[in-house]
Parts: structure tokens; C-alpha cells; sequence
């Protein structure tokens, strides 16, 4: 009998994991399925990011070494600057016996710097002498040859083509997408300032100052008219999914016109409904955390679902994949899970919900639910644009084709 039930169990959990219309976190974050390629891409692991960048970063030594003896063979005042730094640099006890010492020992510790994954912008931070690297960072010419190093392994693993298609391709598809949900949203002034609002706002693909394993991507509403979404080369290096970088743009462009950002009424049915339990729970409470609210942050992932769902069903998009890919692809949006390396828990005062909240959350949307192949509902309640009826906490009934009637 206790076989029986061990089996029993063992059966269900292999169910549960295996089936993305039940707990949609757990099918998403089984190492099964957890960044595998969706038909658009796939979600690196870490250790294969790292082997990587180390291979690009090695393959740039030998390039970055004769451009440093190339700038010292005309720089006099580079040569003079090494001579006169008293002792050894790398070894402070010692002293360096000749010019020739020192500028060897600097080329050689380039070969060190390149085996470690802390990029080539830690170089002279991490190895000259404060008095030394004052002075070589506030140079230009070696500033720009560490920027065009940087720049070359940075193609190597995020070519400029991809940057290309993310910033003229697929940006404007999600914000056309976009547009297409604000368009449900009642007639009137509020409506169409923030429909001309979104037509405002820019992209930029960029190193964003992060090492590439440090993924990131967001809304910067200092930069151009409306602001900018930053899409980092972290993030773009993390993950080639379609689909995770659908929902990065749609994210990080809602908070263009969230609340927080455009302060209006034009989401308040929405905001109403994911307050309540059966969604994601999230209150218009203040945050610790620069850019927003938990509510703010809740509207954003809302918005990545809906242009998802316009995506999805849009004929010859590459999002328009069969239902196996399609849930592949929504578990992709999330480069991360609890367990994950890159999962740091939730803190008190954090802006965006709890990370497993989000990915199930995800799932919760109708035609995301059809296209997967669900008939049946989600354990989120879905919001839709206008908010539900008040006191309901139900949503409404399935057709026979899995889309809410």
C-alpha cells in the first residue's frame, strides 16, 4: 500500500510538471522544460554564458596587448608616467628592476584580467595603483581602446544583427500590438495621451555599464521625449528566446503610460482586478525600490501578457508557433525561478511581485490559455481591460474552444 501511494504521488508530480494548464510555475521551472528552445530561442545557463565570455574575452588579448605597446610607442608621457610610479605595481614590495619590467608586467596581467569574468572595464580598477589608474582611465586614447575591445567581444556574443532586429523589427511590433489593446480603452482625452504617448518612446540596445552576466533590461523616463527603454546586452546575451524578449519590451515600454509614470484612470479597471486575491494580489502600496509600485510593476506584466496574446494569433509572426512552443515560450519570458542562481528572494518593500506569482500570471491570460491548450482556467483570474463586475472574484465562463465568452 505505501508503494502504491509513493507510486501515486510520484505519478502526479510527473503529471503536474509535464502539464502547463494545471501549476503553470512548476511546469515552467522544471528542469525539463526551464530555458528550452521554444521554436524562437532558448534561455542560457549561466555556466555556458561564462564559458562563452571567457573564450570571446581570451580571443581579445593578443589584440588589446599590441594596441597598449602601439599607443606606448607614441605616448611619451605614458612612458615617463610608468618610470616615475614608484615600485612594482603588481607586487608592492617589490621593486620593478627596469622600464621594460613594468610595462611587461602591466601586458602580461592584460592575459590574467581576460581569464576572469569581470570584463575588461575592471582592468585598470582592479590592477593599477589608485595614483596610475587616475591617470590611465582619464586618458582618452586608452579609454577608447578598452571601449573598442569591449565593443569586439560584445559582437562576438550579441551581434550587431540581433541588436538590429530588436531595436527595428520587434520593438515596433509590440508597440503596435500595444496599441492595439489601448484601443478597447473608453473614447477620450485620457485614451489617446497616452496612445501618443507610446508612438514617443525609443529604444537603445546597449552595454547599459553591466557586465554580460548581469541581465537587465528597463524604462528610463529622463532620456528622449517620452523616455527610453534600455534593453541591455546582458539581457540579449541571457536569453535569444522570441518570447522572452516580447514580454522585456512589452514590460519595460508599459511603464511608459503605467500609472506611476503617466499618472491616470485609463488602467483602473485593471488595477482593481489585480488587487484582488485570485490575480496577483498587489496593492498601490509605496516601494523601496526606484522605478515604481508593486501595482505599477503588476500593470506592466498585465500589458507583456496582452501583447503576447495580439502576437501570438497574429498571422506569420514568429510568436505564432504550435501549442508545445507556445508554452515554452511563455515559461521563457522569465529567465529565472526560484531556484535559479540569478533568483535573489523577495524583500520587503520590493517593487515587482513575487517572482512565482509573476510566471503563473503569465499563463492566466485567455488566448495565451487557447494557444497553449487549455480549456480550463487558470488558477490567476484573469483582468481584463476594463476591469471585472465589483465583488467578483470569478471570471467569466469558457466557451468550448478555451477562450473566456
Amino acid at each position: 500500500m505505501g508503494f502504491e501511494f509513493f507510486l501515486l504521488i510520484h505519478i502526479w508530480l510527473v503529471s503536474a510538471e509535464n502539464d502547463p494548464c494545471g501549476d503553470f510555475y512548476k511546469f515552467a521551472c522544471t528542469e525539463k522544460n526551464q530555458g528550452k528552445n521554444d521554436g524562437t530561442g532558448s534561455v542560457r545557463e549561466t555556466d555556458q554564458l561564462e564559458r562563452q565570455l571567457l573564450t570571446a574575452m581570451q580571443t581579445e588579448v593578443p589584440q588589446v596587448e599590441r594596441a597598449f605597446d602601439e599607443l606606448l610607442a607614441r605616448r611619451p608621457d605614458l612612458q615617463q608616467k610608468i618610470s616615475d610610479d614608484a615600485g612594482c605595481w603588481f607586487n608592492r614590495t617589490t621593486k620593478c628592476e627596469s622600464y621594460n619590467a613594468g610595462v611587461a608586467e602591466i601586458r602580461g596581467h592584460f592575459a590574467g584580467q581576460f581569464s576572469s569574468t569581470n570584463g575588461l572595464e575592471n582592468f585598470f580598477k582592479q590592477a593599477l595603483p589608485f595614483s596610475t589608474y587616475s591617470f590611465f582611465w582619464n586618458d582618452l586614447e586608452i579609454i577608447n581602446m578598452m571601449n573598442t575591445a569591449q565593443s569586439r567581444v560584445d559582437q562576438r556574443l550579441v551581434p550587431i544583427e540581433r541588436r538590429n532586429y530588436v531595436r527595428d523589427t520587434l520593438f515596433p511590433q509590440v508597440r503596435a500590438a500595444m496599441d492595439k489593446v489601448l484601443q478597447g480603452l473608453p473614447d477620450g482625452p485620457q485614451k489617446q495621451k497616452i496612445r501618443e504617448r507610446l508612438q514617443r518612446v525609443t529604444i537603445v540596445t546597449e552595454d547599459c555599464e553591466l557586465a554580460l552576466l548581469d541581465p537587465n533590461a528597463y524604462y528610463d523616463p529622463s532620456r528622449g521625449t517620452d523616455g527610453e527603454v534600455m534593453m541591455c546586452l546582458s539581457m540579449l546575451y541571457r536569453t535569444d528566446s522570441l518570447f522572452s524578449a516580447v514580454f522585456l519590451l512589452s514590460h519595460e515600454l508599459a511603464h511608459s503610460i503605467d500609472p506611476c509614470n503617466n499618472p491616470s484612470e485609463a488602467f483602473s479597471g485593471v488595477t482593481q482586478c489585480l488587487s484582488r486575491h485570485r490575480s496577483l494580489g498587489v496593492r498601490n502600496r509605496a516601494s523601496s525600490a526606484p522605478g515604481g509600485t508593486p501595482m505599477c510593476e503588476a500593470v506592466c506584466d498585465w500589458m507583456a501578457a496582452e501583447v503576447t496574446a495580439e502576437l501570438i494569433q497574429t498571422p506569420g509572426h514568429a510568436l505564432n508557433r504550435n501549442n508545445s512552443e507556445v508554452a515554452l515560450g511563455i515559461a521563457n519570458r522569465f529567465p529565472v525561478c526560484e531556484f535559479s542562481p540569478l533568483y535573489e528572494p523577495r524583500q520587503e518593500g520590493a517593487a515587482h511581485p513575487r517572482i512565482r506569482d509573476r510566471i503563473e500570471f503569465g499563463a492566466s491570460q485567455p488566448m495565451i490559455r487557447q494557444r497553449i491548450g487549455c480549456t480550463n482556467h487558470s488558477q490567476q483570474t484573469y483582468c481584463p481591460l476594463n476591469g471585472l463586475p465589483p465583488n467578483s472574484e470569478n471570471p467569466p465562463p469558457l466557451g468550448p474552444n478555451g477562450v473566456a465568452q
